[in-house]
């Protein structure tokens, strides 16, 4: 996926806008953990909100709740 941000900051400075765009990747490196971390819970409560037969998760311990 390519995205295209512009801010005109390359036209006028072309320093700053190389500057800022080493910034922006760095921003998406140093947040990739986080983004990875919220892409793994969605998809674990995707699966458990909505169960594929054929996904072998396996089922809920039992609780004391349950037990009693």
């Amino acid at each position: 996926m390519v995205v295209l941000i512009y801010f005109g900051v390359m036209r006028l400075r072309p320093v700053l806008g190389v500057a800022l765009l080493v910034v922006l990747i760095a921003l998406l490196f140093w947040t990739a953990p986080n983004r990875w971390g919220v892409g793994i819970a969605l998809h674990y409560l995707s699966r458990v909100y909505w169960p594929d037969p054929a996904d072998p998760i396996p089922p809920p311990r039992p609780t004391v709740a349950d037990e009693a």
